[in-house]
């Protein structure tokens, strides 16, 4: 086992860059993930099924939280020869989020739909439009990029973030050090990555929506045949691991 961690620091410029080649190719999965906060209670517990059909993936990762909220994430890609989103689909709904939101891009054709309605308001609003994608785009796919990457390899690419318009925030993906872990007898090494992100004449300095946690929520570990879609947060700074089968 490998752990490979991500940090998210995300500040206030986007040209496509390069695809991430794909060196190990995904398979069928099915696996189980517990969401604690740092004072180790557990909130959620997560499932995740992938399917492959040739070079094209289906995921879908979902967490159930103990307050009876729900998050729901649908992601397909193409694996070959580089790593390439097609569509991706987050719905969140419950008293953990601030919003119950329900978000959805495609590729081809080139459109996206948000629905939104804010805790203690009965309206929903609605958006929807054009949305054209870069190669690069990498939605729900962090611990997949991760895991393609070797070592030393810096990647840029992008996420597409709703306020509630859908804007491209540009993302770096840089090595920033090792750290030892220990898994039974067997001592591995553990890859340690800055995220950082970047979106012309941006507000603040944060990660943006509809992808939330819980406040207080900092960690994600779970063990599982191949990680799970990226858990975006509010708050800066935020270490998220995957244990990765390697």
């Amino acid at each position: 086992m490998l752990w490979v961690w991500s940090l998210i620091v995300i500040t206030m410029t986007a040209a496509a860059a390069d695809p991430v080649t794909v060196r190990f190719p995904e398979g069928e999965t099915h696996g189980f993930l517990v969401l604690r906060s740092l004072q180790g209670q557990i909130l959620a517990y997560g499932e995740l099924t992938a399917l492959a059909h040739g070079d094209r993936m289906e995921s879908r990762f979902t967490w159930r939280f103990r307050d009876g909220s729900f998050q729901d994430e649908f992601i397909t890609y193409l694996q070959r020869p580089v790593l390439k989103l097609l569509s991706y689909k987050q719905i969140q709904r419950g008293p953990s989020f601030p919003a119950d939101i329900e978000v959805a891009f495609t590729r081809d054709p080139n459109h996206y739909e948000l629905k939104q309605r804010e805790k203690g308001k009965k309206d929903t609003e609605e958006f929807s439009g054009t949305l054209e994608l870069p190669a690069d785009v990498y939605n729900g796919m962090t611990a997949t990029l991760l895991n393609n990457l070797a070592k030393g390899e810096i990647a840029t690419g992008h996420l597409v973030a709703f306020t509630p318009k859908p804007r491209l925030v540009k993302v770096t993906y840089q090595p920033v050090g090792e750290d030892p872990v220990i898994i039974g007898d067997s001592r591995r090494g553990a890859t340690r990555r800055v995220r950082e992100g970047r979106r012309k004449r941006a507000a603040r300095s944060e990660v943006l929506g509809p992808r939330r946690l819980p406040a207080g929520v900092r960690e994600v570990r779970g063990s599982i045949l191949r990680p799970g879609p990226d858990l975006a947060h509010r708050a800066l700074r935020a270490p998220l691991a995957h244990q990765v089968a390697a």
